[in-house]
């Protein structure tokens, strides 16, 4: 729209009157537009600035969320070794309890034989003294000594007497 100055015709008073009523209601329409636009113009900048601030605010959000994505993949890189580390814990559990039952049973056997050798006197006499050189065992001279096998002899016969074969010891030696 174009402004224009309202033209005053000078033929008739009535017609310049009309066009000046013409003119001042165009006068305020014009100026209900320009307030009108003023203020579409305000609102349009304040939209602008909310937009600016929805994408900084935007992009502050993509910041996070990359953070966070990076941090579910630590954490779920985590999660895996611990996973893995608590297999091998429940391994180490499972090969440490079949070696707890293990020493049980030896334990158990043991408890056996000492009951045994308790309850029986004549293999009570016979461990104190050694089965190949037929003397007492002593804390100084004759100490008893286990073999790996099991059998029992004293320390002079084990490392310096013993001219018999291996095999002799396991039918004199008692176990």
């Amino acid at each position: 729209m174009s402004l224009s100055k309202p033209t005053v015709s000078l033929s008739s008073g009535r017609s310049a009157e009309v066009q000046a009523k013409i003119a001042k209601n165009r006068m305020k329409a014009l100026e209900k537009r320009v307030a009108f636009l003023e203020k579409e113009s305000t609102e349009l900048k304040n939209l602008r600035i909310k937009l600016k601030i929805a994408k900084s605010r935007g992009s502050a959000l993509e910041k996070r969320l990359n953070l966070i994505s990076q941090d579910n993949d630590t954490l779920a890189q985590d999660n895996n070794t611990l996973a893995q580390d608590n297999d091998t814990l429940e391994g180490g559990i499972d090969a440490l309890q079949a070696e707890v039952a293990r020493k049980d049973l030896e334990i158990a056997r043991r408890d056996a034989e000492l009951a045994w050798f308790n309850w029986n006197e004549e293999v009570r006499e016979e461990s104190r003294i050694c089965q190949l050189c037929l003397q007492e065992y002593s804390h100084e001279a004759n100490i008893p000594k286990v073999i790996a096998c099991g059998h029992i002899c004293c320390h002079n016969c084990l490392f310096n007497k013993v001219d018999v074969p291996w095999w002799i010891l396991f039918l004199v030696l008692p176990l």
